[in-house]
């Protein structure tokens, strides 16, 4: 009978199956986030002009005016608006490749023919890809409105000079914002694979699918135990190419690939989950076989939601 797997077996069949071309996956996995990577590079361009007009104006060699007149010119300049649009194009390439990525994992995890090319073989479905990262962020805003609202309500109280309720709806806006956001993001992180394995679905049968699939809390809270303890692994690591006594630039590039190593694991292990949950539906829709004993029981579904 198909039952749900632990986290020590997911994250083996991860590795296991990525393990014999881990060099192409690696690539693959690079390829996926070479849009992301960009992206932060042009943002991090941005905050460090900011950062020195900042500096400047605090030096006191900069007025206020000048300050607010450079900040404008900077973010209308030519170059910016470039970096605006390029920014744009690498967040609507980004969902396919993704997909792409995710598709490349499922082949390795059913021991299929998988390539370097599979990285574009969801580019069919490109704008179904960008509605589904769309719905995706709506879904999880939306279940975070709550907070959002405590949010204003302390910021009101605070005007009001009522700082006990300010506070009051300040730690509520806290607590629901991070355990309302978090239950949302857990309960769709499965469509991607979905959408993925099924490129001729629609985006909104693939988020049904994962919320359904994702329905009970244990599921969800091991979801959740599988990505922090690889965000956990990838912090360690990063503070041991920091402490260790080397050069800079090769500090950098250990905690570079061993960033990618991991990532490249964490998909593996997510995707693994996912296979885990398509048999548990599968298995849920066979009928019961007559010589089987327990077939009498007729027995809750172990893929439905309570």
């Amino acid at each position: 009978m198909t039952t749900l797997k632990p986290n020590a077996r997911l994250r083996a069949e991860g590795w296991h199956a990525v393990r014999p071309m881990l060099g192409v996956t690696l690539l693959v996995c690079l390829i996926a986030s070479l849009p992301s990577l960009l992206s932060q590079l042009l943002t991090m361009g941005l905050q460090n002009e900011t950062l020195r007009l900042s500096l400047a104006w605090q030096a006191g060699t900069l007025s206020e005016n000048a300050l607010f007149l450079r900040v404008q010119q900077l973010l209308t300049s030519p170059e910016m608006i470039r970096n605006y649009l390029i920014m744009l194009v690498l967040w609507l390439v980004t969902p396919v490749l993704d997909l792409g990525w995710r598709a490349y994992v499922l082949k390795l995890l059913r021991g299929e023919e998988a390539g370097l090319a599979d990285v574009l073989s969801r580019a069919g479905i490109f704008l179904r890809a960008v509605g589904h990262t769309i719905l995706l962020a709506l879904y999880v805003v939306l279940w975070m409105l709550p907070g959002t609202l405590c949010t204003s309500l302390a910021v009101w109280f605070t005007a009001q000079g009522n700082q006990a309720l300010a506070g009051l709806f300040s730690l509520a806006s806290s607590v629901l914002t991070i355990w309302l956001g978090l239950r949302a993001a857990l309960r769709v992180s499965l469509s991607a694979c979905r959408l993925a394995d099924r490129p001729e679905s629609r985006a909104r049968e693939a988020l049904r699918w994962s919320r359904t699939a994702m329905a009970r809390p244990p599921r969800s809270l091991q979801m959740l135990s599988m990505i922090l303890l690889f965000i956990l692994l990838d912090a360690v690591v990063g503070w041991m190419a920091a402490v260790l006594p080397l050069p800079d630039a090769v500090s950098i590039i250990l905690s570079m690939i061993a960033s990618l190593v991991i990532s490249v694991w964490m998909t593996s292990s997510v995707c693994a989950f996912y296979e885990n949950m398509r048999e548990l539906e599968e298995a849920a829709l066979q009928p019961p076989s007559p010589d089987d004993p327990s077939s009498m029981e007729l027995p809750k579904s172990h893929f439905t939601a309570e």
